[in-house]
């Protein structure tokens, strides 16, 4: 009952109370050598603190069942207004999630796009899967309800089947339907009352798939607004199109940190930088967190131990029937169906191993020429560009994939055999378009901007063991991306960006020095490039025991073969 009252943990913190009263009360009458009062001080001093913690302990979880339960409430509430003002709701509206994000612009964006169409406007809120879509629409129809707009529907579209059976719903809760309408009657009589209608109502059609099923059902006329959700980019032919993205680093901070309910703070901003700011991603991981009772730096660390199928499950109680790998390889697999020639799976491959600032498409060009045309190339890009699954920039020519859309096709890669192929297919093209061995450039594409991708692939071939065979020793990929490295330095001192230049040649040496040795020639053509680097930056002093080195190490070797000749 004291639980009950005084809230979480009261009987614990009551129990804990008396022992703390006895430890005093001992301490007053019975206790008087040094040692023995020391000892019962301590005690007391536990007692009390101990109850605080659990105090606080119950009171978080207290604070967040109560959010929850005050989000539950407000979702039937409106439902109630709504049935009391007598607005019609169609479909079962998703209730709005723990810590929902409201996203402002994004809703404004909506909004202003409602306003500048006359008759029947549509809005399609497009992006990738599990950015978020679904609530922002969530949020708007509900505020249509609040704002007592007569008619409120809400269709799942992912099949033809699904719109006009949700049409006919709109078409009972209206009274227009008779006893013997079939579904398909119902639903056209319900969108010529939609377009009809003096009064302001909402259509939301959401997860769709087929834009020219949907501009069937779509209300021609009248002051009906349709609200899309939909993952396909092609969807901006039936009306105005908003991008949505991921959070932004405040929404992402405030999200994770109210659903996992985690005391402390540390590692949330690398978590959510890590899993891309994905709202997805991070509501899965921040059920983990809750559930397991661990903290972020907990999560990070794992999260860069294991596959992210792993931590990403299906959160319980949530409409999303998906994790967050689950859904991106769903993602690909759709865009793959899309474009029949099995060109859009070999480019995410590619794409996936390279840098997450994105990938130039004359290098995708460049990377299938023998065995893929431009053309072919473009429509799977096509492709993969309607799925969200990657997106560009304003004259198309940057091709951008998620971050942890990445991680997770690299994990699929692993598990099927194929990440080497790809590693290798990136190298061969970088190589093509860095400088040789002599600093000339071997194509005019050649940039500093394929150095991010360098980098890139070199993380990738060691974080999933590519660089060392079975044998521990340094295998044919690994011998080609220091190769690669090494042109890097060279790219960037070309470039005149002498300050990366710098920074990236005493990493790339620390690189050679771990995996080949000092004595490797290849370890002194790293030394002598980050020699040149330093002397083009005008640091001599660092640049002339680089040459040294070279020197002692090349007379070394020298000295060896001539007293092996000598011994023959």
């Amino acid at each position: 009952m004291a639980s009950a009252v005084w809230g979480p943990g009261s009987a614990h913190i009551l129990t804990w109370h008396i022992v703390a009263r006895m430890l005093s009360w001992i301490h007053a009458h019975w206790l008087n050598a040094p040692a023995l009062t020391a000892w019962a001080t301590f005690l007391t001093v536990i007692a009390g603190l101990v109850p605080l913690y659990i105090w606080r302990r119950g009171r978080r979880e207290t604070v967040a069942r109560k959010l929850s339960d005050h989000v539950e409430d407000d979702n039937h509430a409106e439902l109630r207004d709504a049935a009391s003002a007598n607005i019609k709701v169609a479909g079962d509206i998703p209730r709005e999630p723990v810590a929902f994000q409201p996203r402002p612009d994004i809703l404004v964006l909506l909004t202003q796009g409602m306003r500048e169409q006359s008759a029947g406007p549509v809005c399609s809120l497009e992006g990738g899967r599990g950015v978020g879509k679904t609530q922002l629409a969530v949020a708007y129809a509900r505020q249509c309800i609040r704002d007592g707009w007569q008619v409120v529907a809400w269709i799942t579209a992912e099949h033809p089947g699904q719109i006009t059976a949700g049409l006919a719903e709109v078409a009972d809760v209206i009274g227009l339907r008779g006893p013997t309408q079939d579904a398909e009657l119902a639903a056209l009589s319900a969108r010529q009352w939609l377009e009809r209608a003096s009064v302001p109502s909402l259509l939301v059609l959401d997860n769709a798939v087929d834009p020219d099923t949907v501009r069937r059902w779509l209300p021609r006329a009248g002051c009906c607004q349709t609200v899309i959700t939909t993952t396909l980019t092609s969807f901006s032919m039936v009306g105005v199109s908003i991008d949505v993205g991921v959070f932004n680093a405040g929404e992402a901070k405030d999200f994770l940190t109210v659903r996992s309910a985690c005391d402390s703070l540390n590692g949330v901003d690398d978590l959510a930088y890590e899993l891309g700011f994905l709202p997805l991603a991070l509501a899965q991981a921040a059920w983990l967190i809750r559930s397991r009772r661990i903290t972020f730096t907990d999560y990070l660390q794992r999260l860069r131990e294991l596959p992210i199928s792993d931590l990403m499950p299906r959160v319980p109680g949530e409409p999303y029937p998906r994790g967050a790998a689950e859904a991106a390889v769903l993602a690909v697999s759709d865009a793959s169906t899309a474009e029949s020639t099995g060109s859009a799976r070999e480019l995410v491959g590619l794409i996936a191993v390279l840098s997450p600032g994105g990938v130039h498409r004359k290098l995708l060009y460049a990377a299938f020429s023998s065995n893929r045309s431009t053309e072919n190339v473009d429509n799977a890009l096509g492709a993969l560009l309607d799925s969200s699954v990657l997106t560009a920039d304003l004259d198309g020519g940057i091709l951008i994939m998620h971050r942890l859309v990445q991680r997770i096709l690299r994990d699929r890669e692993q598990r099927d055999g194929s990440l080497s192929s790809a590693i290798v297919r990136a190298a061969s093209v970088l190589k093509l378009l860095l400088p040789d061995g002599d600093g000339f450039r071997k194509s005019h594409d050649a940039g500093t901007g394929n150095v991010d991708h360098v980098n890139a692939l070199w993380e990738t071939a060691f974080d999933y063991g590519c660089i060392r065979n079975a044998a521990g020793e340094i295998c044919e990929i690994g011998f080609d991306l220091l190769d690669l490295r090494r042109s890097a330095v060279r790219a960037l001192f070309l470039d005149y960006e002498l300050k990366r230049s710098c920074a990236l040649g005493v990493t790339v040496l620390e690189d050679h020095l771990c995996l080949l040795g000092t004595d490797h020639p290849f370890t002194d053509s790293a030394r002598s490039w980050l020699a040149q680097a330093y002397l083009n930056a005008g640091r001599a002093d660092l640049a002339i025991p680089l040459r040294v080195g070279i020197a002692s190490n090349y007379t070394r070797i020298k000295a060896g073969k001539i007293q092996k000749r000598s011994a023959r």
